[in-house]
């Protein structure tokens, strides 16, 4: 059986809700990507890309889908980090909080390094002077690999919910404790 150290409730309060706000924040980011690959990449990904997109930004004018994502992404991870930190002595979900954390940095990572590049020709600047080929290829790679960071961020998520469900455990006594008292009375004849 697994055990876990007993933390102060203050503390560990505070971790499961950091814990919490990160996996509703992280939910919403999922989401977002969902929404995304149902609703809005049919929209743009036409047999005429060019003209597609050239629509999709004059719809987006004052704002777009990255602010969504650039303020979810961080709350994400810092109120994971806390909750990582105040959650400490407990092994087993301090552990997944770690390896959430990596996949979410490496979710980030394969964001910043590859998807930004192509978020800026294909929705950000204007495509006037962008060849055809260009923008057809980005908008192309762009879709394959989204189904790979959806992926990655399914993993995550399925991760969360594990996770917090080990944090929703009652705290067990140390394996060092000294065993409780035998409560009942004892019969005589």
């Amino acid at each position: 059986m697994n055990t876990l150290p007993a933390l102060p409730p203050l503390r560990r309060r505070l971790g499961n809700t950091f814990f919490s706000l990160a996996l509703l924040s992280y939910g919403a980011v999922l989401g977002g990507s969902l929404y995304q690959l149902i609703a809005e990449v049919p929209n743009w990904a036409t047999p005429d890309v060019p003209r597609a997109l050239i629509a999709y930004q004059n719809f987006f004018r004052v704002s777009h889908a990255g602010y969504f994502f650039q303020t979810l992404m961080p709350l994400a991870l810092l109120s994971l980090g806390a909750a990582t930190a105040l959650l400490w002595p407990q092994a087993g979900p301090l552990r997944r909080g770690l390896l959430l954390l990596a996949g979410i940095l490496l979710n980030e990572l394969f964001t910043v390094a590859y998807f930004m590049p192509r978020n800026v020709v294909l929705f950000l600047t204007p495509l006037d002077d962008t060849p055809d080929v260009t923008i057809n290829t980005f908008a192309r790679e762009w879709q394959l690999a989204n189904y790979l960071r959806l992926a990655l961020s399914g993993l995550v998520m399925l991760s969360f919910l594990k996770a917090h469900r080990l944090l929703d455990a009652p705290p067990q006594p140390a394996p060092d404790a000294a065993p409780l008292p035998e409560l009942r009375p004892t019969l005589t004849y």
